[in-house]
C-alpha cells in the first residue's frame, strides 16, 4: 500500500474515532430509523477527503505551477495560505465550534505535535487497529452518556 492510502486510512480512523456522536438517541426517541454511524463515518469521510484533496490540487499545486510559494506552516505570520492539514484542523474545529456533537482530526500513533495523538485508549486501539491491517477499516461505536 502506498504511503499516501496509508495517510487516508490513517486519516479515515481518526474521523471514525473522532465522530462522538451517539445515534442510539435518534431510535429511542421517534421510533423511527436512522442512519448508521459507520455509514455517517464513510460520509463524513468522504467530504473531508474531497475537501482536503481539492484544496491541495486546486489551490496549494496551482500556486506552485505558477511559481507562486504561497503555503506555510507558519502562514499567518508570513501571509501566506495554511498547508491542506491546517486547513482540515480548522475545519474540524469549526464543525466541533457549531455544537453538534460531532468532532474530527487528523490523529497519528507518532505524531509530530502531541496534541495530534491519540486522546483517549479507545483512539489508541482504533489507530493501531490501522496500522496492524491497513487494508481494512477499524469501527467502534461508543455511547455518550
Amino acid at each position: 500500500m502506498s504511503k499516501t492510502g496509508f495517510l487516508w486510512r490513517a486519516l479515515f480512523a481518526g474521523i471514525v474515532l473522532g465522530a462522538y456522536v451517539d445515534f442510539s438517541g435518534a431510535k429511542e426517541a421517534g421510533g423511527e430509523a436512522c442512519v448508521a454511524p459507520e455509514v455517517v463515518a464513510d460520509y463524513v469521510h468522504a467530504i473531508i477527503e474531497a475537501d482536503r484533496t481539492l484544496y491541495a490540487s486546486l489551490v496549494v499545486e496551482r500556486m506552485q505551477h505558477h511559481g507562486k510559494d504561497l503555503v506555510s506552516e507558519d502562514w499567518a505570520l508570513k501571509d501566506k495560505l495554511p498547508l491542506p492539514a491546517q486547513m482540515l484542523q480548522f475545519a474540524g474545529l469549526e464543525v466541533e465550534r457549531k455544537g453538534t456533537g460531532l468532532k474530527y482530526r487528523l490523529a497519528s500513533l507518532w505524531p509530530v505535535d502531541e496534541t495530534n495523538g491519540p486522546a483517549t485508549d479507545f483512539e489508541r486501539t482504533g489507530l493501531q487497529a490501522v496500522v496492524d491491517n491497513p487494508s481494512t477499516v477499524h469501527t467502534s461505536t461508543i455511547k455518550r452518556a
